[in-house]
């Protein structure tokens, strides 16, 4: 299954991996345990596509990732994709490197042709 590890200095910090049985969920685990999870889809017919991170524990929202529209042009002559991620600014630094990361794991997995 497909993941992304995030490490630094040779420590891994967490890691982001498709759940068992589709590529468009996804685990989020910081360096202990899984603390939220991606579910898609939730896109749309025009290039754009917002995901939502979920707290493990209690399934509240915690953040967002939002492949935005790059316009018809870019969208039909570009593979160049623009995301805007959010999450809260008390969420600790690790785990919003790690939601980053994600980004870079959903690119690959649903939007390139690789």
């Amino acid at each position: 299954l497909p993941k992304n590890q995030l490490q630094t200095r040779k420590v891994q910090i967490g890691r982001v991996k498709t759940r068992s049985g589709t590529t468009l969920n996804f685990n989020v685990e910081d360096d202990s345990n899984r603390f939220a999870y991606i579910k898609g889809p939730s896109c749309c017919g025009f290039g754009c596509c917002t995901k939502c991170f979920r707290n493990k524990k209690d399934r509240s929202q915690i953040g967002m990732i939002t492949k935005q529209f790059g316009g018809v042009i870019k969208e039909a002559v570009s593979d160049a994709d623009t995301f805007r991620v959010t999450f809260p600014p008390t969420l600790p630094v690790t785990s919003k490197m790690i939601l980053i990361a994600a980004v870079f794991l959903i690119d690959f997995i649903a939007f390139e042709d690789n």
